[in-house]
């Protein structure tokens, strides 16, 4: 599957032979302008992308704003943190008239084509549960059959990771969202050099908390994906598919790549190289697996 990020990323992910999309970024809808976008409007724009992707699941993410990310219509205070203040979901229970307008497109366009829905920056299952409940309220208001739209949450914040079985219980699907987990569970902001370098997504001990997330999607019959730029790589992708990962969306034009380190490898080799990854060097394992594949990253 492809991340998309405006419409004309919609082009790119079909001609790169994306199925779907597992990530479909809504905030292009809301920047360079004045007012939000109406519900009618921001239905048709769901309506359009659905229709691209007749036969696939397309994912549409709600709006994730705050932190480094800010439209001129709201003024959002100053925060001395922002990365871990009010973001993402967090934002829409603070200003509910943007939350409930996009929950009501999306109702909107239930039964276009096969689609989903998911929340941002979850942290803890209360907060998907309270999500949940209103979309499917505002659904009745809206006399919208919604049975057939999955409603699941990203994963990209350490305590949503360790309470994955309980929020899995609520959910239809998890997305792990491997940029902001790094960031977090690291502690070290992805946009500072001299820590950049320190978050690992092939480290030991960020293997056993993807894995742990995995687990508990397949334990409650969920699927899981990935939409994070680990998955748009070829290297990270096979320990993402050797954890169990059931889809990986990445930007259009790595697609292709990623396809290939898959279709190049079999599930006893990815098996061995995640055996070995979780006691250590699984870069340089799933680095040389990729290389001797011919598909470095």
């Amino acid at each position: 599957a492809a991340n998309i990020n405006t419409p004309d990323a919609i082009n790119e992910a079909i001609e790169a032979g994306a199925h779907g999309s597992g990530l479909v970024r809504t905030e292009f809808l809301f920047q360079d302008r004045q007012q939000p976008p109406s519900a009618d409007e921001q239905a048709d724009a769901y309506r359009s992308i659905l229709e691209r992707f007749p036969n696939d699941m397309v994912v549409f993410r709600t709006l994730d704003i705050g932190a480094d990310k800010s439209v001129p219509f709201l003024e959002q205070r100053e925060e001395q943190n922002p990365a871990l203040g009010v973001r993402g979901l967090r934002l829409g229970f603070h200003t509910p008239e943007l939350l409930d307008t996009q929950l009501r497109a999306v109702a909107r366009v239930a039964g276009v084509g096969r689609m989903a829905v998911m929340f941002p920056m979850v942290s803890i299952v209360e907060e998907f549960v309270r999500a949940r409940t209103r979309f499917v309220e505002l659904a009745a208001a809206e006399d919208a059959d919604v049975s057939s739209v999955e409603v699941g949450t990203m994963i990209e914040v350490p305590s949503a990771a360790l309470s994955a079985t309980e929020i899995a219980a609520e959910a239809d699907f998890l997305s792990i969202g491997t940029n902001d987990l790094l960031q977090y569970v690291y502690a070290a902001d992805r946009t500072v050099g001299e820590v950049a370098s320190l978050p690992d997504l092939l480290r030991p001990e960020m293997l056993r908390l993807l894995s742990s997330i995995v687990t508990a999607a397949h334990d409650s019959g969920r699927w899981v994906g990935v939409c994070g730029e680990a998955a748009g790589d070829p290297t990270t992708a096979l320990a993402l598919i050797a954890l169990g990962v059931d889809e990986l969306s990445a930007s259009p034009r790595r697609v292709p790549a990623v396809k290939d380190a898959i279709r190049s490898t079999d599930t006893d080799t990815l098996a061995s190289a995640l055996a070995t990854a979780l006691k250590g060097g699984g870069t340089q394992v799933f680095t040389a697996l990729a290389i001797a594949h011919g598909t470095p990253s």
